[in-house]
């Protein structure tokens, strides 16, 4: 009976929760992990603690270092522990003396070279596939930017494309390349000003992870051996920028 009593406390907990991140205009990828995060450490105490309010810095010093026996990557660790802080401020009230963060490794962003990404691009033989990445490294765009993408984003006149509510909920303005405009009002042709550019076969728009399948594939199949992943082509997009001057 306790424990079915915290769980429908949790419920309620989390979904104040999912409310406030709402309010703060966090994305909903964003939202999903951390409410995550919050059940997994609740779920945790659940059988120990007498009420929810109990949670205090212990229990969160406690949960990562059971993450860190459980070889979690320092990211991952640093994830829950926002998440949970973020909790306890915004639907506990209580203000957790700081916790300081797990230090994560800096890596260097790997660079694809000119004729990597020429060679990832011509291994692609699906032409929507192929002009998704085009559009991907010509324009500096994230996945997601790229899936969501619009035809009423794009003009044609003037070259450019309207990023709307991209991270942190900015707009910006981004170049494409006149090497696939050609490419781009072909595929753009006769369809509503409101449909997806790249749109999957139910009309909606490709989920992030297929795409990024298809630039796993397109990586395997042209036999680069770098550790590359989507985001690649936007870092390798500002790094020949620097080199053109």
């Amino acid at each position: 009976m306790k424990f079915y009593i915290l769980y429908v406390e949790m419920q309620e907990l989390l979904e104040k929760f999912s409310k406030e991140l709402k309010f703060k205009w966090l994305s909903f990828r964003t939202l999903s992990i951390y409410t995550k995060c919050v059940w997994f450490f609740l779920k945790h105490w659940v059988r120990s603690v007498e009420n929810i309010d109990n949670v205090d810095r212990d229990m969160i010093i406690n949960f990562v270092l059971f993450l860190q026996k459980k070889d979690k990557a320092p990211k991952t660790i640093n994830l829950y522990k926002n998440a949970i802080m973020s909790f306890c401020r915004l639907v506990l009230h209580k203000y957790i003396d700081h916790i300081h963060l797990s230090k994560v490794p800096t890596k260097l962003p790997v660079i694809l070279s000119h004729h990597e990404i020429l060679s990832i691009i011509n291994s692609i033989k699906n032409n929507k596939h192929r002009l998704m990445l085009q559009t991907a490294y010509g324009s500096w765009l994230r996945v997601g930017e790229v899936v969501r993408l619009k035809i009423k984003d794009i003009d044609f006149l003037q070259n450019f494309i309207h990023i709307k509510n991209a991270k942190w909920m900015k707009d910006r303005i981004t170049v494409f390349s006149e090497k696939i405009k050609s490419d781009l009002l072909f595929f753009c042709k006769n369809r509503h000003l409101n449909s997806y550019v790249f749109p999957s076969e139910m009309w909606w728009y490709l989920s992030t992870r297929s795409l990024q399948h298809v630039f796993n594939r397109a990586i395997k199949n042209a036999r680069i051996q770098k550790e590359a992943t989507f985001h690649s082509l936007r870092h390798s997009f500002a790094t020949h920028l620097l080199e053109n001057g």
